[in-house]
């Protein structure tokens, strides 16, 4: 997997005269870096601050951003292998076998080091599983999400 690291939206300044809103700090996590980067563009058109990362590790070290709503997007062991093997053209068998390892390390390293358990996903106020969603319709419902989340506030 390609681990493109956090990224952050740019700040864009506010219309002159208009009084200055904090924008909503949204953590969007997702190890599929294409997703997760247009996920980002829909999400910043709409005038969210959007904080981005592809690895579960660095989504523990983002809380520290302490965004407004975490959202953890998923998919199935089989789907995630079949997506990254088809994005880096690699033979399925190769990626499933990297896969597990990667994860499994990383599981037990911040278990055994930091005494975080990588499968706790009670610490994102939405967890979403992209199946059987393309990246436009994921895009519709994170921002659906967010606008209901708004609207109760």
């Amino acid at each position: 997997m390609n681990n493109t690291g956090p990224r952050k939206s740019s700040k864009k300044g506010e219309r002159a005269g208009s009084k200055q809103r904090k924008k909503m700090k949204v953590l969007i996590i997702d190890d599929e870096p294409n997703f997760v980067e247009a996920c980002q563009q829909i999400l910043e058109a709409r005038a969210y601050q959007v904080i981005t990362t592809s690895s579960k590790q660095q989504a523990q070290d983002m809380m520290a951003e302490d965004p407004d709503l975490k959202i953890y997007l998923t998919c199935p062991l089989k789907e995630r292998v079949r997506r990254i093997a088809k994005r880096e053209s690699r033979p399925i068998e190769e990626v499933l076998e990297e896969t597990k390892f990667r994860e499994e390390n990383e599981k037990d390293r911040f278990l055994n080091f930091y005494g975080v358990d990588l499968d706790d996903l009670n610490i994102y106020d939405v967890v979403l599983n992209t199946l059987y969603y393309d990246i436009e319709a994921t895009a519709r419902i994170l921002k659906k999400i967010i606008d209901e989340y708004l609207s109760s506030r």
